[in-house]
């Protein structure tokens, strides 16, 4: 999915243009002996929002980071990505068998992985329980898709089985986790990193 970007990138560049904003509308409304405290102020509201954003960020990357490194204990030398749940997959899961429920539902973190044994969905928690296994033999399609995770549209991915249901998950732009969906290129590359399991089996 190329290369993996910093977790504070997103945040920080959203940061530094509401910052560059607030400076700018503040200063060229200022008169000239009112610009140093404009200055100030607006240099107020961009740490202000920084504190803001950090709180946010942080905690639900190192959640991700987590639950990645809890599956990978389980399944060692497996590939894994980082994902939400779209709304469709809760009843996907049960339609295939699935005992345990996403919590939530849409917008669930959990974890894909997989290897040339199969694919599985974890939800990552503490233990870790995994919610489907699939042998490559039922799987017939793997392929980028739309996806809602929550009240957010994102780019999906779908791995389809013989008798229609789709699992769709939205990728995180990060396989380790963060915050940020994966672009349609990575998720097309995700899905070929599947499809090249699936062919072979």
């Amino acid at each position: 999915m190329g290369k993996a970007r910093p977790p504070w990138l997103l945040p920080a560049a959203l940061v530094s243009a509401i910052g560059l904003v607030t400076l700018a509308v503040s200063v060229g409304r200022a008169a000239p002996d009112e610009r140093a405290h404009a200055l100030l102020v607006a240099a107020i509201t961009v740490v202000v929002l920084a504190v803001i954003v950090t709180a946010i960020v942080v905690p639900i990357t190192r959640a991700n980071h987590r639950r990645v490194r809890r599956v990978a204990q389980e399944r060692p030398g497996w590939d894994l990505a980082a994902a939400w749940a779209d709304g469709t997959l809760g009843d996907a899961l049960r339609e295939l068998g699935a005992t345990k429920p996403l919590p939530q539902g849409s917008g669930d973190a959990i974890v894909l992985a997989w290897s040339g044994e199969g694919v599985e969905l974890w939800d990552g928690g503490k233990p870790p329980v995994r919610l489907l296994a699939l042998p490559w033999r039922d799987v017939v399609q793997v392929t980028g898709t739309r996806a809602q995770a929550g009240t957010m549209v994102m780019n999906g991915l779908a791995v389809t089985v013989h008798s229609g249901v789709a699992l769709v998950l939205c990728p995180s732009r990060q396989l380790s986790g963060g915050i940020a969906g994966a672009s349609e290129l990575q998720v097309e590359q995700l899905a070929d990193r599947l499809r090249a399991h699936a062919t072979t089996h």
